[in-house]
């Protein structure tokens, strides 16, 4: 018997003409480690929201959902409460105590456990995890890879039979993700719990999972196991979903003349086996360029520091940083290292405890939640709000481009609250940019963005630097960063590196770097992506 059955659901959300979901059927066995993928607004976090009751969102629902052979909304409260556990795509939005003991043993006081049985959990669940030495530290002093463990920690005190995640990295740095996933894979194959999993990321996920579930405009498309999967993407070579697939595996598929689908590389080290072994004259590596020219400064701080009270610690200490104008530079680092701060400081919404900035620059801001610029109850109210009373026809012919290229048109009508992580990003963006700024401020652009629309903003971000915009951009992105960005920085600690280009950023570090670099390091020391690794191919 599968753990969960779906059969014939098709739901609608209030006021929406057409359904998210239409005629879903599927089936995930116990144990099972499951990805659901698809393109932005496809309905994955709907169908994800359905296997939960307590969380249904409103609208009206057609068939059935099945948990355990039961129907899902026959089952007592208590029992589906602690056997399904959801870990959601923002950490704040899921913590409700001040203390990381409190929101620990708050699920398990709303479910009536014994005391004493609390604490023994509480131990237990805090040492597997390696968090029990911050149990009393606030949870508002924790950065976000912490705040997605202790969301994840708060869920397993309950001892869940299934995990279900809402792209539950989209916020962490890479190293937070990668210990993320590595405690899913342990809780996945030591104890057997059914993991159930949207995520746009798919790079460090692909080698953990045993089923793929493609979604498209809320239809099951594809099901079947992770290597097959990317075959059948691969030979199928649909657009929107090509750039879902690992870039080790399209490395493999794109240079090898003899594909296999059980040949089909998930990880760095399967890819660098298989790499190394091809023909010495297969590639011409080329040299690292010696120099680099710099363009002058649009932006210049001096000396920063920041904190947010007298009492506590410093955020940033004696930043020093110049934008080269019409460069697209980006800042890397760690959760909690200090980004999102400097960038609200450079934007002037924070004011630095001393220091200088310098630029005479129009400035627009996006930051990292999108739902803090909205103030319409629709799309189409929000942007033209953007505008102002009265419009010029630039501004007017600005906002159909904008609207066209987002391909912002099916949303006009809905509020900005209802949309999915990814359109809620496009919608801010389309915000900002309405206000024709000449230095654009981006954090975390491409969170909730799928891999075909992160095409689609790389080029409509170069051809604003090609209009002589500036950017600057904080991600946790790096294979979007080292694609695009023409300058790297890292901040850790409040402090800053010094900055370098792109190529030599990524070819002189070992964690902060892609995987298409650490799989061909070797013999294309220099190479950072796909593309250049393609390019220097022989075949």
């Amino acid at each position: 018997m599968a753990l969960y059955e779906i059969h014939n659901l098709t739901f609608t959300y209030p006021l929406h003409t057409s359904p998210t979901l239409k005629d879903v059927h599927l089936n995930i066995q116990k144990g099972d480690f499951v990805l659901l993928f698809g393109p932005s607004g496809s309905g994955k976090s709907t169908l994800l929201r359905q296997l939960k009751k307590e969380i249904w969102p409103v609208g009206t629902r057609i068939g059935e959902v099945l948990f355990e052979g039961a129907p899902l909304d026959t089952l007592p409260p208590k029992r589906t409460a602690s056997q399904i556990g959801m870990v959601f795509q923002n950490p704040d939005q899921q913590i409700v105590l001040s203390t990381v003991y409190e929101e620990l043993a708050f699920g398990m006081e709303n479910l009536g456990f014994d005391p004493l049985e609390m604490q023994r959990r509480i131990g237990e669940i805090s040492t597997f995890l390696g968090i029990n030495h911050w149990l009393y530290k606030a949870t508002y002093e924790l950065s976000g890879g912490q705040k997605q463990l202790l969301n994840l920690a708060s869920i397993m005190t309950l001892y869940p039979d299934v995990l279900l995640l809402d792209e539950p990295t989209s916020q962490l740095d890479p190293i937070a993700t990668q210990n993320f996933l590595n405690i899913l894979k342990r809780l996945n194959e030591e104890f057997g719990i059914t993991i159930i999993m949207t995520e746009h990321q798919l790079e460090p996920i692909f080698p953990l999972i045993h089923q793929v579930f493609i979604l498209q405009k809320g239809q099951i498309t594809y099901t079947g196991p992770p290597r097959l999967a990317l075959y059948d993407l691969y030979v199928q070579g649909e657009a929107t979903l090509l750039d879902y697939i690992p870039t080790v595996s399209r490395l493999y598929l794109g240079i090898e003349k003899d594909v296999k689908a059980q040949a089909i590389p998930l990880t760095p080290r399967e890819a660098t086996s298989w790499f190394e072994a091809l023909a010495r004259d297969t590639f011409t590596p080329t040299p690292l360029p010696s120099t680099y020219e710099q363009a002058p400064a649009i932006l210049t701080c001096k000396d920063l520091y920041f904190q947010y009270s007298k009492s506590s610690p410093l955020v940033l200490e004696r930043v020093n940083l110049k934008v080269p104008d019409g460069a697209l530079l980006a800042i890397l680092g760690g959760n909690g290292s200090g980004k999102s701060t400097f960038l609200k400081v450079l934007a002037g919404i924070l004011q630095p405890l001393k220091g200088k900035i310098q630029t005479s620059a129009s400035i627009g801001y996006l930051p990292q939640n999108p739902m803090t610029l909205f103030h319409a109850t629709t799309v189409s109210a929000q942007l033209e709000n953007t505008l102002g009373a009265s419009p010029t026809s630039e501004q007017t012919h600005a906002l159909k481009e904008i609207i066209q290229f987002l391909t912002l048109e099916p949303l006009l009508g809905h509020h900005p609250y209802d949309l999915s992580g990814g359109e809620m990003q496009k919608v801010a963006l389309a915000t900002v940019l309405l206000r024709n700024p000449s230095l654009l401020l981006l954090d975390e652009p491409t969170k909730g963005l799928d891999p075909y629309f992160k095409k689609q903003l790389a080029r409509y971000l170069q051809a604003l630097l090609a209009k002589g915009k500036t950017i600057v951009m904080v991600s946790h992105d790096l294979e979007f960063i080292a694609a695009y960005a023409t300058w790297v920085t890292l901040m850790f600690s409040g402090k800053l590196l010094a900055l370098s280009p792109s190529t030599t950023f990524f070819s002189d570090n070992v964690f902060y770097t892609t995987t298409i670099h650490r799989t061909v390091k070797k013999r294309l020391p220099h190479a950072i992506t796909l593309e250049e690794v393609k390019a220097l191919a022989h075949t």
